[in-house]
């Protein structure tokens, strides 16, 4: 008891307080590190003990390996307590170290082994032992941690369980565990004393946790040495407010409003008996009484024989089961009816992300503005779209062009939601699509319905028609198929530019579109088609670490959406797609390309820039490639350390290059590309990353035979292993998302891809 105020003297000369809050009752600051004062009490009572010349001493030496580890285990989780209540640990930082904690005990040889009772039966738990006991452990600490809500509630009923605890050991003959308990009781009823309402200092996190790891793992020890029901059973009795409370909170947090179970609230036994009207000091003495009626129960069943044990068991769960359902009688019910929410908005998610990916299919095949238009009406009839109209930009007003509207008489009767989406097409002209969402059950469908259009038009913005925006006025919809209409109610031209390159279908791979060219033959030809027919693409290499990067920076992840193709630059990006869709992409490196694409504008006498890497190896790069094709036109230079972005487009365009290769690394090549894409005249641009230190001979490349295997990332990690650990760790990550994906997600099917067309 004596220390409590020098603890509470420290708290405040150190500003260790808990201010009040929202969901705080006290309305000035309190100190919050009174846990110190059990774990110091408790273990200067206990220590001593295992070096006493007597029946007490010799017992806890007997059982030295389970009470070093429950002290041990018990002071981790209080220093963890503690750093929460001075600097915050996360809730499943928290999680790890009470499992970490309760694997100790585990291994101490105390576990939930068997559970008997007398004659009647006898369980054996088997390889679950180690699980249930772990899971008993971190129950109880949580329990003990979310009750401590109101002054003196959760030192009071520690105080009872731990009474309890006590009159358990001293039945079954383990000295050694009641003298714990004892201790125990003895620092809580101390500390409760200062606690009790008002109170002047709080036990924080760091009491809260010891006191339930103690508890917890100390039931455990005592159970294990008699294996009867009654050694868990009263536990659970007399912690059955906090346990029953932690789950009727937890189960209406995550099912009902949806949040994080580790979040915070005012929904707790405490706070609606407060909500009745009751007194602070009444609900604390309800909650005891209750308490204290459990746990005589729990002591009658010591002396209790055959059924009545149970009868004695069921009494006191119905007694705890009739309390909730008075105050949560309302809630359960809300409780349910948000599971059958739950469950149809998470069918409904499914079936939409089905139609979108069957949309996003066909708008990577579609050729024409008139087949972008109708995989949208496609999509918005499936998803019971009310109609929806693409709207243009003309004088400062919009006028609509296109317009589809759902069979009349399907919607009668329901909830109608309305958006607009501003987008942008490829050319200068800007549009609006407006769309209205019928729904008769949950707006939030509505909203996912929203979001999957405006996702396909983030991924798909409208091309620019053959026919000018202004000659264009309506699209209608019948049941057999879509049609375009003029002023003059003529059918109109439907034909338009084909895309820059007639390039295979891409896959999805983890949401980034991957070309799969059956050799680097085909796309070559798909870029002798583009510069000889005066267009312009852009390419990337992609491999895992670039997508699993772009997965953290949206940009990056846009950028590689926007890109002509994208090739597999890495055998991850191969496996994922034999992973997900049974289809093997075959490798497209881009330091390969790099060279064959020279050889071949070598050919062509096309002129080549080269663009990036130090002023060294750039000229280096420049002289061996000279020498390895003599044909080649190389018509520009520049490092890639410049700030005037705007003055190296000029001497790119000057030069009249038609191919432009960017060495600056990734992702800056990429990005840097993105932003002057419109303003370079070349018509073929690609980021070669280290290409031109490996052609200058400044790098070196994998052997041969790591190549043609797709292990150079071996190759480099032990040749490298500090540099490259760094980067390919995150391989790990990657590849476990791939398989969540796989078992979980509802991947896009593979289809075959179309030939390309010079």
């Amino acid at each position: 008891m004596f220390l409590v105020p020098i603890v509470s003297r420290l708290a405040k000369k150190f500003r260790l307080v808990d201010a009040p809050g929202p969901r705080k009752v006290h309305k000035t600051p309190i100190p919050r590190i009174g846990g110190i004062v059990f774990v110091v009490s408790t273990l200067a009572l206990v220590l001593p003990l295992f070096f006493l010349d007597n029946k007490i001493g010799q017992s806890f030496r007997e059982s030295r390996t389970e009470f070093i580890a429950l002290l041990a285990g018990a002071s981790f989780i209080f220093m963890v307590g503690l750093i929460d209540d001075l600097r915050s640990v996360r809730g499943y930082i928290k999680l790890l170290c009470l499992i970490v904690a309760s694997l100790a005990i585990c291994a101490s040889g105390a576990t939930l082994h068997s559970i008997s009772m007398g004659s009647w039966f006898e369980l054996e738990t088997g390889w679950a032992a180690w699980p249930i006991t772990i899971l008993w452990i971190i129950m109880i600490t949580v329990c003990m941690n979310l009750i401590d809500g109101l002054d003196g509630l959760a030192a009071g009923i520690a105080a009872i369980v731990c009474s309890s605890i006590i009159l358990l050991a001293l039945w079954t003959g383990q000295a050694a565990m009641a003298v714990l308990m004892l201790a125990l009781l003895g620092s809580v009823m101390g500390f409760l004393f200062f606690n009790f309402y008002p109170a002047k200092i709080f036990m924080g996190d760091s009491g809260s946790m010891f006191l339930g790891f103690m508890i917890g793992a100390g039931s455990i020890v005592c159970q294990s040495k008699t294996s009867t029901l009654v050694g868990i059973a009263i536990p659970l009795l007399v912690m059955g407010v906090p346990i029953l409370d932690t789950c009727f909170v937890v189960v209406g947090r995550h099912f009902l409003e949806r949040r994080s179970m580790f979040a915070s609230d005012r929904n707790h036994l405490h706070h609606r008996l407060l909500d009745l009207g009751l007194h602070h000091r009444t609900v604390v003495i309800i909650i005891y009484a209750v308490t204290a009626i459990c746990a005589s129960i729990g002591v009658f069943m010591l002396t209790a024989e055959g059924g009545w044990t149970v009868g004695l068991l069921a009494a006191g769960l119905l007694l705890l089961l009739s309390m909730f359902a008075c105050l949560h009688g309302r809630r359960s019910y809300e409780i349910l009816r948000a599971l059958k929410r739950n469950w149809a908005i998470t069918l409904d998610a499914r079936k939409q992300r089905r139609k979108f990916e069957n949309a996003e299919v066909r708008m990577r095949e579609s050729k024409s503005f008139h087949e972008w238009w109708e995989t949208i009406c496609i999509m918005c009839e499936k998803m019971n779209f009310q109609n929806i109209g693409l709207w243009n930009r003309r004088n400062g007003e919009y006028v609509n062009t296109c317009l589809w509207n759902a069979p009349e008489g399907k919607f009668t009767a329901g909830k109608i939601v309305k958006l607009n989406l501003p987008l942008k097409g490829n050319g200068a002209t800007e549009w609006e699509l407006r769309a209205s969402i019928w729904s008769d059950d949950y707006l939030e469908i509505c909203s996912r319905k929203a979001m999957l259009l405006a996702r396909l038009m983030d991924e798909f913005p409208p091309p620019e028609p053959e026919k000018k925006a202004e000659e264009l006025d309506l699209f209608s919809y019948t049941k057999s198929r879509f049609r375009i209409e003029e002023k003059t109610g003529g059918p109109a031209n439907t034909q338009t530019s084909k895309r820059p390159t007639q390039i295979p279908t891409p896959l999805d791979i983890m949401g980034v579109p991957v070309v799969p060219f059956e050799s680097y033959d085909q796309a070559l030809e798909c870029i002798e088609g583009t510069i000889e027919s005066n267009r312009k693409s852009w390419w990337v290499a992609i491999n895992p670490i670039k997508i699993y990067n772009a997965w953290h920076k949206p940009e990056l992840l846009n950028i590689l959406r926007q890109t002509d193709a994208g090739i597999c630059d890495g055998v991850g990006v191969s496996i994922t797609s034999r992973i997900l869709y049974g289809r093997n992409i075959k490798r497209c490196t881009g330091c390969d390309l790099f060279f064959k694409l020279l050889l071949l504008t070598s050919r062509k006498k096309w002129g080549v820039y080269l663009l990036g890497a130090s002023a060294e190896s750039n000229a280096a790069a420049r002289s061996e490639l000279q020498k390895k094709y003599p044909d080649l036109k190389i018509v520009g230079w520049h490092d890639g350390y410049f700030e005037d972005s705007q003055k190296v487009i000029e001497q790119i365009n000057s030069s009249n290059a038609k191919l432009l290769f960017v060495a600056m690394g990734s992702p800056k090549q990429e990005h840097w590309i993105e932003r002057h894409r419109q303003a370079i005249d070349a018509n073929f641009c690609m980021g070669v990353g280290g290409s031109f230190d490996i052609a200058s001979g400044g790098l070196q490349r994998a052997p041969k035979i790591f190549r043609v295997t797709g292990t150079e990332f071996l190759f480099h990690l032990i040749t490298e292993p500090r540099n490259r650990w760094r980067i390919q760790k995150v391989l790990f990550a990657y590849f476990a998302r791939v398989i969540q994906e796989k078992l979980f997600g509802f991947a896009i099917p593979a289809k075959s891809h179309r030939g390309c067309v010079k």
